[in-house]
């Protein structure tokens, strides 16, 4: 039975993949990222309370769906607000967060030994990181994609506020701004699926190696 919810875990992160990464550019990375840490938070108390095998399935599931989202919308968003030089740098960090995270849960799982508090345990930080991610903004080049450069000004300013750049980002014009972001707004035009992982020998080789790592 224990395989069995792991395996059903498992799919909720494919089914969270596909879902939340096409909702992510319809919606904003911001909103399905709040989202999906609330929906983490309460499966996994409904996890932590099932009444039985079933419902503890679906909740797990569910979760998987949560971390999914999670994943894509943290890495849209590290590489969205990023130039190209550190955003090698920045997605190795993120993966060294999940290595680091791993050896936490199993201090965690040594010291809590009932699983329903281990349960708890994980899944109630996921509150704290929903009520503190109200704070981040959304993707400036998401919100030029999708028609809303005002916003996308506002999130600039701010973000050169907040690094010390005020003056560059009161010189931010809307013009300034679609001029640079044009090629971006093209590229909206165009309409992609997964076919396009194939469609290149180096898209096919990275998408093959990709496939294999995960």
């Amino acid at each position: 039975m224990q395989p069995i919810a792991q395996s059903i875990y498992m799919l909720g992160l494919l089914v969270g993949a596909v879902l939340y990464g096409g909702l992510s550019d319809r919606y904003g990375r911001r909103g399905i990222l709040l989202w999906c840490y609330f929906q983490i938070a309460g499966t996994g108390l409904g996890t932590a309370f099932s009444p039985n095998y079933i419902s503890y399935c679906i909740f797990r599931f569910l979760t998987g769906m949560g971390i999914s989202g999670v994943a894509i919308n943290t890495i849209c968003l590290m590489m969205e607000w990023n130039s190209n030089h550190v955003r090698t740098i920045i997605s190795s960090m993120y993966g060294y967060c999940f290595c680091i995270g791993q050896m936490i849960l199993g201090g965690v799982a040594y010291g809590v030994r009932d699983w329903r508090w281990m349960q708890l345990a994980s899944s109630l930080p996921f509150l704290i990181f929903f009520f503190y991610s109200w704070w981040l903004p959304e993707s400036a080049r998401w919100q030029i994609q999708t028609g809303k450069p005002e916003a996308a000004l506002l999130a600039l300013k701010r973000v050169a506020k907040i690094n010390g750049k005020e003056e560059e980002g009161k010189a931010i014009t809307l013009e300034i701004l679609k001029f640079n972001m044009k090629q971006d707004i093209r590229s909206v035009k165009s309409t992609y699926t997964a076919v396009d992982l194939m469609r290149t020998p180096a898209l096919r080789r990275i998408t093959f190696c990709l496939t294999l790592a995960w």
